[in-house]
């Protein structure tokens, strides 16, 4: 897809475009081994905080070919680690706590309310389980290096719904590099 327009003007990230980015993640966290997974890339329509939203700002003005390191603060995205969302449970609450293990992640169904939320096992004792119910990248700083592969108007049917209409066409690659928690990129 060209780079520019009838004017012959280079297209610039804004609001309402489809932009296609290539991204490396590292995650900042020292108690944390590092550890490489698949190359990512990622479709989406900017300015509808899509992605990461320090991430998303940081995008404005880019185009094709271009690349930047961003650094995203915790507090600007998922907040500080609340001490007050480490839970001290009775094992015998839930099936699932029999054999759990720390680093576990599990899926709990409030009982009353039916909301799902997600969990980290932090301890377990012979008669109580330590839950970390903070979002996985709270209280850490992301760093992004990323890439814009391809930059579009969005059509009205996306504008519209919010989602990007894939045409088949491949995205770039990137390699991703975070610590034990999985969710990153938005």
């Amino acid at each position: 897809m060209s780079n520019a327009t009838a004017d012959n003007t280079t297209l610039r990230v804004k609001d309402n475009m489809v932009v296609s980015l290539a991204y490396t993640l590292t995650v900042e966290n020292e108690q944390a081994a590092q550890q490489t997974r698949k190359p990512s890339s990622k479709s989406f329509l900017q300015g509808r905080h899509q992605v990461v939203r320090g991430l998303e700002k940081a995008l404005y003005g880019m185009s094709v070919g271009d690349e930047k390191n961003v650094v995203v603060k915790s507090p600007n995205e998922y907040g500080e680690s609340d001490p007050a969302a480490i839970k001290t449970l009775s094992r015998q609450s839930a099936p699932t706590f029999a054999n759990a293990t720390p680093g576990q992640k599990l899926r709990l169904m409030h009982k009353k309310s039916g909301k799902v939320e997600r969990a980290v096992v932090v301890d377990v004792q012979p008669e109580t389980i330590v839950l970390d119910f903070n979002h996985p990248l709270a209280g850490k700083t992301l760093h992004y290096h990323v890439r814009v592969d391809d930059l579009r108007q969005a059509t009205p049917e996306e504008i519209e719904t919010g989602e990007v209409i894939e045409t088949g066409e491949a995205v770039g690659t990137g390699e991703v590099k975070e610590s034990a928690s999985e969710q990153a990129a938005g």
